[in-house]
């Protein structure tokens, strides 16, 4: 079992109410390819509500994760919490038909599951719940028009970056050429 998993055994549970408790640490998030988030020290509660039809599912995350900043590539810390729901049902309980009426009748997506699956994996769920909770922008708090992290001031350092750039552009003569043609 990889460490990105977290396995619930559905097939052994009778219908009723269940409450599982997980840890998102650094290994959680370094089984991901793409993660964003380098550090974390998250508590996943995840409440399962077991039916004849499926399982309703409550996710909730809380905790710290550590990502690095958009302009500086500084690491920081950032304070996330966040819940979802996860609504599985079984195929076999409903036709073509009603499947796709219960489709769009629901605000959240249904994912469907045979009744011969003996273990869901809440591990994606739980991890597309936490980037999605990260801020568009990944900066820290900045005192001052100063970055608490990088001691830098952004607006600054983006000038001086563009004014640059433009400075030291030199343009190959070639291409000053081919820019004339007309097409």
């Amino acid at each position: 079992m990889n460490a990105h998993t977290v396995w619930i055994n559905v097939v052994s549970l009778k219908e009723g109410v269940y409450q599982y408790k997980y840890l998102l640490d650094d290994a959680f998030f370094q089984c991901f390819e793409h993660s964003i988030i380098q550090k974390a020290q998250l508590g996943a509660s995840l409440q399962f509500k077991k039916t004849h039809y499926g399982i309703d599912t409550r996710l909730y995350i809380e905790g710290e994760v550590i990502v690095p900043c958009d302009m500086c590539a500084e690491d920081f810390s950032i304070s996330l919490q966040a819940k979802d729901e996860v609504i599985y049902r079984y195929k076999e309980n409903y036709s073509e038909q009603e499947r796709e009426k219960l489709e769009e009748k629901e605000e959240r997506e249904v994912r469907w599951i045979s009744i011969l699956d003996k273990h869901i994996d809440a591990g994606q769920e739980l991890y597309e719940i936490a980037h999605i909770e990260l801020p568009m922008r990944l900066r820290p708090i900045q005192k001052d028009g100063i970055c608490i992290v990088c001691k830098k001031n952004p607006e600054e350092w983006l000038n001086k970056i563009g004014n640059s750039e433009n400075d030291t552009e030199q343009t190959d003569p070639r291409w000053d050429e081919l820019k004339k043609l007309k097409f």
